[in-house]
C-alpha cells in the first residue's frame, strides 16, 4: 500500500480573511438542513469497542466466533478474544520465526486451526510465507516459513489441504502442507500479469491482479474467464449467486459476474477500498481505509458508514474479516469490533472532516470555518449541546436538529491573537454509538502551513535535474510526503 500527504504552500501576500469552508448562509439567516435524497441510512453498523493500542495491524481473520487474529508491524501475529465485549482482549502473541523478522501482511485460515500468513517483503525485511499452528489461541505457535528472495507473496487462500499465494509476476504458488510443514511451493495455473489477491469459492479460484484483472481458474489451474475490473485489485470475494465483490483501491468497489464477464454493479468510495468480506445476510463490508462500509450485494447500494476517526486519531482501516452479523477492522493501530443490525433505526452523526485547521492568521485577523454536520441516519438527530473548550473559539449554535438524510453546519470564528491555538469541539447528540462527539480545532500551527511562502532550497533530483525554490517565486507549490507499507 503506498499514500501520500500533499499540502499548499504559496500565496506571497500578507494575512487570511476567511479560511476554511464558507458558511452557505450569512451569520443571522435561517440555518436549515439540506436534504439530500437517499436517507437508506441507519445507524445499524454499531461500533462495539476496540483493542489497547498495538503496532501498525494490517489485517485481522476470524479463526472462531470469538477468537481473531491479527497481522502487526511488530514481529507477531497477536490471537484476540472477543467474548468479553466490547473491547478485544488480548489471548497471545505468535513471534516470527527467522527470517520473518518483520511484520505480517496477510491471513488466511481454512478451519480456524492452523492459518497461513504472508508478506510481500520490503525494507523492513524479506519476503516469507508461514504456517501458524492456532488450534489453541492461548499457545499458537508459528511452526514453519518459507522464504525466496525473487518471490513477492500478498494474498492468500486456504482449503483444507492447500494453500494457494498470489505473487505478483510470479503468479500464483500452491502449497500443500503436511502436518507442520509447508513444502516446497509450485508455481501453478494459468495466470497473466501481476497477481496480488486471491479467493477460493464453490471449486473456482479468483485472481486479481494489479493490472485491473480478474482471471478465474478450476482447481486443475485451467484459465475459465478473464473480466477487466474497474482499477488494480486489492481484494476480492465470492458471493452468494456466484459472482465476486472486488475491491479496487480508489477506483471503489465492483460486483462482476464472471460467467457472463462483466462488471454488473459499481460503487464510487471516498477512500481507497483496501479489503472486502460478507457477513451472514449476503450483505458486502469494505475496509475503505478512512471508512467501514456496508453495501447491498446485488446494486452495491451504500446501507451504512462507521469513521473510526478521533479527535487525535485518523482513520487507517486496512483490513476487515467478518463472520455472522460480526465484523472485525485493522485500524493500524487497533483492532475494532463492530455489530450489523439491519433492523436498528437511529441517527447517525457524521462530520465531513476528522480535524479543522484554521490556517495561519496574524494578530487580529479573524478566522471563520463552516463545520459540516450530516445525519446519515433513519431518524432524526439531536445535537443538544455544542461547545469550544477555548472560549476565544466562537460557534454560532448550541444545538442543531437534522432529518434523516440531511445536512447543517456550524460555524467557527476566532481573531488570532498572533499565538497557536489548539482546542476541541464537542457534539453532545442522541446518536446511539458516538453520543460525544469531538473535532480538533487548530491555527497557526508551529512549521510552514497552508498559505506560507517555500523557504528557499535547492535540490538535485534523478539524472542531474536540479530545482531552484528562487525560480519559482510568487507560484504555488506542492510538497508531498511517500510512504509504503
Amino acid at each position: 500500500m503506498a499514500w501520500w500527504l500533499a499540502w499548499w504552500a504559496c500565496r506571497p501576500d500578507d494575512g487570511v480573511l476567511d479560511v476554511g469552508h464558507p458558511p452557505p448562509t450569512e451569520t443571522g439567516e435561517d440555518h436549515t438542513g439540506v436534504v439530500v435524497t437517499d436517507p437508506t441510512f441507519g445507524d445499524n453498523l454499531v461500533a462495539l469497542g476496540s483493542s489497547p493500542p498495538a503496532h501498525m495491524i494490517t489485517a485481522t481473520l476470524f479463526l472462531t466466533d470469538t477468537t481473531v487474529a491479527a497481522c502487526t508491524a511488530s514481529q507477531m501475529v497477536q490471537i484476540y478474544d472477543l467474548a468479553l465485549r466490547p473491547d478485544p482482549s488480548l489471548f497471545s502473541t505468535v513471534p516470527l520465526l527467522p527470517p520473518a523478522r518483520t511484520r505480517c501482511q496477510h491471513l488466511s485460515s481454512p478451519d480456524g486451526q492452523w492459518m497461513v500468513g504472508t508478506h510481500h517483503g520490503d525494507e523492513t525485511g524479506p519476503a516469507w510465507v508461514g504456517l501458524f499452528d492456532v488450534a489453541n489461541p492461548h499457545r499458537p505457535r508459528m511452526t514453519d516459513i518459507w522464504s525466496n528472495g525473487n518471490v513477492q507473496p500478498e494474498g492468500v487462500a486456504t482449503s483444507p489441504d492447500t494453500v494457494w499465494v498470489a505473487a505478483h509476476d510470479v503468479g500464483l504458488l500452491r502449497f500443500q502442507p503436511a502436518d507442520t510443514r509447508l513444502g516446497d511451493p509450485a508455481v501453478w495455473g494459468d495466470v497473466e500479469g501481476n497477481a496480488y489477491a486471491v479467493a477460493l469459492g464453490d471449486g473456482r479460484l479468483a485472481v486479481g491482479t494489479v493490472e485491473g484483472e480478474v482471471q478465474v481458474l478450476d482447481l486443475d489451474g485451467q484459465r475459465l474467464a478473464t473480466v477487466s475490473a474497474s482499477g488494480p485489485v486489492r481484494d476480492l470475494m465470492w458471493l452468494a449467486d456466484g459472482t465476486l465483490a472486488v475491491a479496487c483501491g480508489s477506483d471503489g468497489l465492483d460486483r462482476i459476474d464472471v460467467d457472463a464477464g462483466t462488471i454488473v454493479a459499481h460503487a464510487d468510495l471516498p477512500g481507497s477500498a483496501l479489503d472486502v468480506d460478507v457477513l451472514g445476510d449476503g450483505r458486502i463490508a469494505v475496509a475503505d481505509w478512512s471508512d467501514l462500509r456496508v453495501f447491498e450485494p446485488d446494486d452495491l447500494a451504500l446501507l451504512a458508514t462507521e469513521d473510526p476517526s478521533t479527535v487525535d486519531q485518523d482513520a487507517a482501516l486496512q483490513g476487515l474479516s467478518a463472520r455472522g452479523s460480526q465484523i472485525v477492522a485493522a485500524d493500524w493501530q487497533e483492532v475494532r469490533t463492530y455489530a450489523w443490525d439491519p433492523s436498528v433505526s437511529a441517527p447517525d452523526l457524521r462530520l465531513d472532516v476528522p480535524r479543522v485547521d484554521l490556517g495561519p492568521a496574524d494578530a487580529g485577523v479573524e478566522l471563520a470555518y463552516a463545520v459540516v454536520v450530516r445525519n446519515e441516519g433513519a431518524r432524526d438527530l439531536h445535537v443538544r449541546d455544542v461547545s469550544v473548550a477555548d472560549p476565544a473559539v466562537t460557534v454560532d449554535r448550541s444545538t442543531l436538529d437534522i432529518a434523516p438524510g440531511g445536512a447543517d453546519f456550524l460555524e467557527l470564528r476566532w481573531t488570532s491573537d498572533g499565538q497557536p491555538l489548539a482546542t476541541t469541539l464537542t457534539l453532545l447528540s442522541d446518536d446511539p454509538d458516538e453520543g460525544t462527539t469531538a473535532l480538533s480545532v487548530t491555527a497557526n500551527a508551529p512549521g510552514a502551513g497552508v498559505g506560507d511562502l517555500v523557504p528557499d532550497f535547492t535540490y538535485v533530483a534523478f539524472q542531474d535535474t536540479t530545482a531552484y525554490s528562487s525560480r519559482n517565486l510568487g507560484a504555488p507549490a506542492l510538497l508531498t510526503y511517500f510512504a509504503t507499507f
